[in-house]
């Protein structure tokens, strides 16, 4: 009999278990998506051409606003702004930066 009651236990309290994981990614899932949501609007936004960009109705895919997507915007950027310098700049402080954390740790690592 105890063995018994005791699988009925276990059975009971996975189940539990399970709704409860359910729910709780239900839940965390939803937060991710109405997260990404900001993200979402922004990159649709940055394929529609300028003169929808105006416009005070907010479109989240340009062909139904009856628009082309457009590339203008990333090819001002790339073509008129030192982006690309600033990305190079950016790797390179990057790697120097952590070249000297591991040349630092390896020597502190060493002493110890």
């Amino acid at each position: 009999m105890t063995e018994t009651t005791s699988q009925d236990s276990i059975r009971a309290r996975l189940d539990g278990d399970t709704v409860r994981n359910v729910l709780l990614h239900a839940f965390l899932y939803g937060l991710a998506v109405l997260m990404a949501v900001p993200y979402l609007y922004t990159l649709s936004r940055s394929f529609q051409p300028t003169e929808l960009l105006r416009d005070p109705r907010p479109y989240w895919i340009p062909p139904l606003a009856g628009e082309p997507i457009t590339l203008e915007h990333y090819q001002y950027l790339l073509n008129n702004t030192l982006v690309v310098e600033w990305t190079i700049n950016t790797f390179i402080i990057a790697a120097g930066a952590t070249l000297l954390i591991v040349v630092i740790d390896s020597m502190i690592a060493f002493s110890l």
